[in-house]
């Protein structure tokens, strides 16, 4: 076996590390150099074998590098410029399509590993023979998925601006790092189910029972929606917490959140009347269209919104005791009556389109808040950690899975 070993690992490393390679079959074989290859060296040598093997297969190296910007390039279908802006923006569609950006990182990431270990399982199980350490060739793999990761969530931020014009350059640097995680953490749940796989031919199946679960429990679906064994599931998701990161960063829902009335209890927000709302609120009564920075807010505004109360008329003095007046007051008090009946019909109609403008804007808020409130108040960098601790449990996984099937 030291000999077959041998011969396998000269075929396979890349020219160079043949001599490692024997190195390393000295050191299993019986009466070989009891000195063992470190694992820093392992790691380095199977790192420098898999760049080699990805270099020397043009047409996979060529899918690696193109399939993350033909998969952006979809963005100029859905995305569309002004998108977050209180003027022709929509909420509930950006939401959307945040999602949709937090799901692709995650199928990118899954798609792209999850054959990296269980095509090289019989590689693997002679290697192990040899002396190869689980941990450096796990990390081996990993090294591959960081570097996807750093160059796909770079070609999607660039695609996103050139599709959206967002995200503005003062998040950027949060985006792309939102989505590089995102991607990695995708990549470890493909090496997870490859380590788990038995064969090829099962792995798409496997990854599918995890991908469902990030489609239906990532977020999109309200969590009032969602039983709680989903909430649950929802947590140990990926697509979670990069969803709610982009939408904390794009600051959509920043001005809801730190307006007192939404605070409130829906009763007690019901009970404010127009005096408190526009003292009080920023994001609640007429003052919502020019001080709430919310998508798509403006689209609401009628010109009632900034005109005055419309004036009543004067009412004539009492009756005249002169005879002679009572002509000229009746005709008074008939002008009244019509100013009246004009006035009521103005007030009646600007009262109309104003409460219909702002019952309209409040009531997007309201059911966008509802929904995603949760997201609106999330905090980015302990999503960040969120992410790096179930892509490290996603890690231990992978490698308590191999040392299982070692010993089997």
């Amino acid at each position: 076996k030291s000999s077959e070993c041998q011969e396998y690992l000269t075929a396979r490393l890349p020219k160079g590390h043949v001599g490692q390679s024997a190195r390393i079959s000295r050191a299993a074989a019986p009466g070989g150099s009891s000195k063992e290859i470190s694992s820093l060296r392992q790691f380095s040598i199977l790192s420098r074998r898999n760049f080699s093997i990805l270099s020397r297969d043009r047409v996979s190296l060529m899918l690696t590098l193109l399939v993350p910007p033909v998969i952006a390039m979809l963005d100029f279908l859905f995305w569309r410029r002004g998108l977050f802006a209180v003027d022709g923006g929509d909420a509930r569609f950006a939401i959307a399509n945040l999602f949709l950006t937090a799901m692709v990182c995650c199928l990118v990431g899954a798609l792209s590993s999850m054959r990296e270990i269980v095509k090289e399982k019989d590689i693997y199980r002679r290697e192990r023979m040899v002396v190869i350490k689980v941990m450096p060739y796990v990390l081996s793999k990993v090294l591959l998925c960081v570097l996807l990761a750093l160059y796909s969530s770079a070609v999607f931020t660039l695609f996103l601006e050139l599709s959206g014009g967002w995200p503005p350059l003062s998040i950027v640097p949060t985006v792309y790092l939102t989505m590089a995680l995102s991607i990695l953490g995708g990549a470890l749940m493909g090496l997870f189910i490859s380590a788990l796989s038995p064969n090829p031919n099962v792995t798409p199946l496997l990854l599918l029972l995890v991908l469902v679960p990030q489609l239906l429990f990532g977020g999109i679906i309200p969590a009032g929606q969602i039983a709680q064994p989903g909430k649950i599931i929802g947590y140990a998701t990926t697509t979670k917490w990069t969803f709610e990161s982009l939408v904390k960063s794009s600051s959509m829902g920043d001005d809801v959140i730190s307006d007192p009335c939404w605070s409130l209890t829906e009763d007690e927000r019901e009970a404010l009347n127009d005096t408190e709302k526009t003292e009080l609120c920023k994001c609640m009564g007429a003052d919502l269209f020019s001080e709430c920075n919310f998508p798509g807010i403006r689209d609401y505004y009628v010109d009632a919104i900034d005109e005055p109360e419309p004036l009543q008329p004067a009412r004539p003095g009492p009756p005249p005791t002169d005879p002679q007046e009572m002509k000229a007051y009746d005709e008074a008090m008939r002008q009244y009556q019509a100013d009246m009946d004009t006035w009521q019909q103005e007030y009646q109609n600007w009262q109309q389109k104003r409460g219909k403008a702002i019952g309209e804007a409040e009531g997007t808020i309201k059911a966008t808040y509802n929904d995603y409130g949760q997201a609106f108040k999330a905090n980015v960098k302990t999503n960040w950690l969120l992410l790096c601790l179930i892509t490290l449990a996603l890690f231990c996984m992978v490698l308590g899975v191999l040392k299982w099937k070692d010993r089997r």
